[in-house]
């Protein structure tokens, strides 16, 4: 007869495993395990000699032999699973000497016996798997800021695949900051090859966490199409739960949006709204037909869309590029203090794009738009000190304008200066 005991293990639910190692061991297919496991069950883990083999009794007996046997190169791991509905009995493995069913007996359900076997070995590798993954998130969750500071150092210095490499982690554990430098790399081609997809898509998880930064990238990637279909109107949506957080690029582009809007209130709106609306739909051949008017009126906005369209869409227009005659335009809109346009005219004279390259107008240029308050020359002219190519390297000035920029909601600016306040 079988015992009461056993048979009182056998009549509840139970899944439990019994694996060779631990989740970091490389187990051999020969090893101290499969000998000790037949071991086990030809009696030896019959601990109470009853004439049975419980999981828990072969669980404790390969646990004790194999760390002993390997020299503690093996740990196996043994248990129930974690559901109160199937921890409640025990697996039973009777010994020959239990006196039960004849060899052969019950070969008819090997099948059924066999899938049920392959069911719970693959419900035993699902979580297998969930344990490492949650395993792999708490290991890089107890160092983020290490890992997003080397990240940051390794982008300052242009390593940018080690820039890469501590990004890409946290940004898969949900770092906002790390989403939108990631999102930065895989945009301009650095550490990876060029995918607007892909930056798009780190931008728009940052973005939907509500980090501002990944807001206004997410915003620029729709007003521009890249990386998704052209949609100004989910742009502007993007812009304001940007500036809402104080991003001050993202102010910057809806009060000057404001601003045009006023400035342009006695102009001819028709052709400013065609502007437009066919700069929008990528016309931009019909888009300068329509600012073009209204810059030679002394509209500022237009001015500088102008310029825009000869310094970056010349392609699409069908004209050669024509950076003289987009200095021209840049210029006409910075004498009337559009600080867009003085930022853009600045970095011309540093290329030598259009006019004879002068470091000293350019570094005006860029200044007088930076003390107008303008966060994203801010950030240039701190880019400028820190560096030391074009003026002389001041870190104390850098600093300043970073801090600037920064106190405006500036992501950049204020990893740049968190970059140079840990002397990186």
């Amino acid at each position: 007869a079988i015992p009461e005991n056993i048979g009182h293990k056998t009549s509840k639910p139970i899944r439990q495993f019994i694996t060779a190692g631990s989740a970091d061991e490389t187990v051999p297919d020969h090893s101290v395990f499969r000998e000790q496991f037949v071991a086990a069950l030809e009696g030896e883990a019959d601990t109470d000699k009853d004439g049975y083999v419980t999981g828990a009794e072969l669980g404790e007996f390969l646990h004790k032999t194999v760390v002993n046997y390997s020299r503690s190169a093996q740990h196996p791991q043994y248990g129930k699973i974690r559901d109160p509905r199937l921890d409640k009995g025990d697996f039973v493995f009777p010994l020959r000497t239990a006196g039960l069913a004849p060899p052969g007996a019950g070969q008819a359900d090997l099948p059924q016996e066999r899938q049920r076997l392959e069911d719970e070995r693959a419900q035993l590798e699902a979580e297998r798997k969930k344990l490492e993954e949650e395993k792999k998130r708490m290991e890089v969750a107890s160092l983020p800021r290490v890992n997003f500071d080397a990240g940051l150092a390794a982008y300052n210095r242009k390593d940018y695949a080690a820039a890469l490499r501590n990004f890409k982690p946290l940004a898969e554990q949900g770092n906002g900051d790390a989403q939108v430098w990631l999102g930065h790399m895989y945009e301009n081609g650095f550490g990876a090859p060029q995918d607007l997809e892909q930056a798009t898509a780190w931008y728009r998880k940052a973005a939907e966490q509500g980090h501002a930064g990944g807001q206004y990238h997410l915003g620029l990637m729709y007003e521009f199409a890249m990386g998704v279909p052209q949609d100004l109107d989910q742009a502007m949506a993007w812009y304001r739960k940007a500036a809402d957080q104080g991003h001050s690029e993202a102010m910057s582009f809806l009060k000057n949006a404001e601003k045009k809007r006023l400035e342009t209130a006695s102009l001819p709106r028709g052709d400013l709204a065609a502007g437009k609306a066919a700069f929008e739909r990528s016309d931009f051949a019909a888009a300068l037909r329509n600012f073009k008017p209204l810059a030679e009126q002394g509209n500022a906005e237009a001015q500088f869309r102008v310029g825009v369209l000869y310094h970056l869409y010349h392609k699409e227009m069908g004209t050669p590029q024509d950076d003289a005659l987009a200095v021209t335009w840049y210029r006409k809109a910075a004498e009337q203090g559009h600080v867009g346009a003085q930022n853009n005219l600045g970095d011309m004279y540093l290329g030598g794009r259009g006019v004879p390259q002068d470091n000293t107008q350019g570094v005006a240029l860029i200044r007088k738009a930076a003390e107008q308050g303008y966060a994203a020359a801010q950030r240039h002219l701190g880019t400028l000190y820190e560096g030391g190519s074009i003026i002389p390297r001041d870190l104390e000035q850098a600093k300043t304008w970073y801090r600037k920029a920064a106190e405006q909601g500036d992501f950049l600016a204020a990893e740049f200066l968190k970059g140079l306040m840990k002397g990186r």
